[in-house]
């Protein structure tokens, strides 16, 4: 805030930097001034430091005035004019666009939402399932899941047969392993995920059955011949491993595995324990990986994906319609929020009026004329110790101006100095009078406010409400 005050030159310093006792007794021992002289020019330069002096003190203080004329005029342009009507109206705006927007959201949702339940059910009325029958919807994470087991049971396939190839073949264990795991558990997952529940849930979309039969057939053979065909190739590749004494007939009997597995139905009997457990490990598998394909997702294809939809689009609105009372609640308190930051603001802009013109009050009765008097009487003070100084020394009179009373006209009065603010000036009463007047006057604008606030958001809950209790879901 701000704070006028003026500070006058010192007495003994103009009487050092002028050198006042030296010159008048300099001057005085001449004579000067002498009685045909209208002035002295030492006198002249006393009266010149302090207009100097007293004038940039006054600039500082005009500089200082214009700035708390515009802020006293900032001060009643706020407490004066009703910014809470105004504030009023901008939130009234404000909560009609985001209502609106909320509307507008809430009715797309509601649309796809719509299409979503239409679409549910024209899926179970072509396809024949019953009402009660809701599709399995699983989340992502569950369907993250279901991939992954395949995967894995693949990854340990591909090892287990890595394990007991590797020590018999060589490297070429990586690429057989690699063709079979994935021929295993790969078309395993595949029939269970398009054949098996096309056969057993048929929709508009599926094939003959018939072509699932061929499928499911070849699948199975497909299968059931690969994995004969490692058991049998295992168990060969070890009945040869174990030729140790015969080189020739164990790269023999190597090479003669390899298309002797190809037809593994004529080497059944040549099965061991260690190629049973490889046969097991795989049937086991491309069983899971069965299973896992055929409940990946809803076991009628498509109808899982319509449930996904559903659910999303369902989630959504009732997130919407949940959100709505929370939205303008937190609306509410946020206006009312800036209703009291408004009212605030205001008594603290009416504080500052009040602190500004109390400074200018005491500015005028105390500080001012205080700065005028010390100028003044140190300015007497330097222009008679001059003469008294300079008539010591002296033999003829003092020149009649001499005797005359020090001129210090350069000195004004607060108002006359000041004329931008002086008709702001109050007497404490009456400015204490009109601050309590504009406290009260703000106090009871926001009260009226206020109830206007609750009036007009009365109306806007009915309103959303009614809105959100309209919104129907029906699965």
């Amino acid at each position: 805030m701000f704070k006028l005050n003026w500070e006058s030159i010192d007495l003994q310093f103009v009487l050092k930097s002028l050198n006042i006792s030296k010159r008048a007794e300099t001057d005085g021992s001449n004579n000067v001034p002498s009685e045909n002289d209208y002035n002295s020019q030492v006198e002249d330069e006393i009266t010149n430091s302090f207009r100097e002096n007293y004038n940039i003190e006054v600039k500082k203080s005009q500089s200082d005035v214009l700035a708390m004329e515009k802020t006293i005029a900032d001060c009643l342009s706020i407490t004066k004019s009703n910014g809470h009507k105004q504030l009023f109206g901008n939130e009234q705006q404000d909560w009609n666009s985001i209502k609106q927007k909320y509307f507008l959201d809430i009715d797309n949702l509601k649309q796809k939402y719509d299409r979503t339940v239409v679409k549910l059910k024209n899926f179970r009325v072509s396809n024949n399932i019953l009402a009660g029958r809701e599709p399995s919807v699983r989340s992502n994470t569950k369907l993250i899941i279901a991939c992954l087991i395949p995967i894995v049971m693949a990854a340990i396939e591909i090892y287990m047969n890595i394990i007991f190839l590797a020590p018999i073949i060589g490297p070429e264990a990586i690429p057989w392993s690699l063709v079979v795991s994935s021929i295993n558990i790969g078309f395993a997952f595949y029939l269970g995920r398009m054949v098996i529940t096309n056969l057993m849930h048929p929709v508009g979309t599926s094939a003959s059955k018939a072509s699932y039969f061929v499928l499911l057939t070849l699948i199975l053979s497909l299968i059931v011949y690969v994995n004969l065909f490692m058991g049998i190739f295992r168990a060969l590749t070890e009945k040869a491993g174990l030729m140790t004494g015969d080189l020739d007939a164990m790269k023999a009997a190597l090479e003669a595995a390899m298309y002797n597995a190809l037809a593994p139905w004529s080497y059944l009997n040549e099965i061991s324990a260690g190629s049973m457990q490889l046969l097991l490990i795989a049937i086991t598998f491309s069983f899971f990986s069965v299973i896992d394909g055929y409940f990946f997702d809803d076991p009628i294809n498509g109808y899982g994906k319509l449930g996904r939809d559903h659910q999303k689009a369902k989630d959504k609105l009732q997130s919407h319609i949940d959100d709505g009372p929370v939205i303008i609640k937190n609306f509410i308190q946020s206006c009312k929020q800036r209703l009291r930051d408004k009212r605030n603001y205001r008594h603290a802009r009416n504080n500052d009026w009040d602190d500004i013109i109390n400074d200018l009050d005491n500015a005028k009765k105390d500080a001012f004329p205080s700065f005028n008097k010390i100028t003044m009487d140190n300015h007497n003070a330097a222009i008679t110790a001059y003469r008294t100084r300079n008539e010591l020394f002296r033999f003829q009179p003092l020149p009649s101006f001499m005797n005359e009373p020090v001129s210090s006209d350069f000195i004004k009065d607060f108002s006359e100095l000041h004329r931008s603010v002086a008709h702001h000036i109050l007497d404490d009463d009456e400015r204490i009078k009109l601050h309590n007047e504009k406290e009260n006057l703000i106090n009871r604008e926001y009260e009226e406010t206020l109830d206007q606030y609750t009036k007009f958001f009365e109306i806007e809950t009915d309103e959303l409400f009614t809105k959100i209790r309209g919104i129907e879901i029906n699965d």
